[in-house]
């Protein structure tokens, strides 16, 4: 018995190093999130704030907040777990126009809160190039990406367009066709005019 009490001392004694080992992990990987997500946060409100840091506009801000508590929750939500962090002011720009189109039904606040999640901030950046050299009547043949790809094939950006294919903002036949319809109703959505000229994509 008492060589059994023995042992079992010494497994306890041989488990507790590494039961405080795991702890450690644990708090170091928790320090870690807290600390991203921190950053994060701080960078939401930087983008949502930029150029407007009187008193009065914080004040102004953070009632707009309270009145929009849902939409501004999952938003930011989205925009702190997301790994592209360029990103960031598309999410503002998400939430600004949800907050000011209050007649927007909850299935268009979802189909703009996916979008923000899903496309890339590569096939954000090729939907504003378009848009903006459209805009210009740059393209001999308006509806084709391929101008927008430059030297690069649409291969390397497969990916990305058939993400903005899922959201309606190309379309698939032999090559991807921009839907110039869908994405001049929505790209205020996610970008402002001041982002929308062609110094941005030279």
């Amino acid at each position: 018995m008492e060589e059994i009490i023995k042992n079992t001392t010494k497994t306890l004694m041989d488990i507790e190093p590494i039961t405080t080992l795991i702890q450690n992990s644990i708090n170091n990987g928790i320090k870690l999130f807290e600390k991203k997500r921190n950053e994060n946060i701080k960078n939401f409100y930087n983008e949502l704030l930029k150029g407007n840091v009187s008193e009065e506009q914080i004040k102004y801000e953070i009632e707009l907040i309270k009145a929009n508590e849902n939409d501004f929750y999952n938003i930011l939500s989205a925009s702190i777990y997301d790994e592209e962090q360029e990103k960031i002011s598309i999410y503002v720009h998400i939430y600004k126009y949800i907050r000011e189109n209050q007649q927007l039904s909850k299935k268009e606040k979802t189909f703009y809160l996916k979008a923000g999640k899903e496309i890339s901030y590569t096939g954000f950046f090729l939907i504003a190039k378009f848009y903006t050299n459209f805009m210009l009547g740059k393209y001999k043949d308006p509806y084709s990406f391929s101008k927008v790809l430059g030297e690069s094939t649409s291969n390397e950006y497969n990916y990305d367009l058939s993400i903005l294919s899922k959201f309606g903002y190309c379309v698939f036949s032999s090559i991807y066709y921009a839907n110039i319809v869908s994405i001049n109703k929505d790209i205020h959505v996610f970008f402002d005019n001041n982002y929308l000229i062609p110094e941005n994509f030279e």
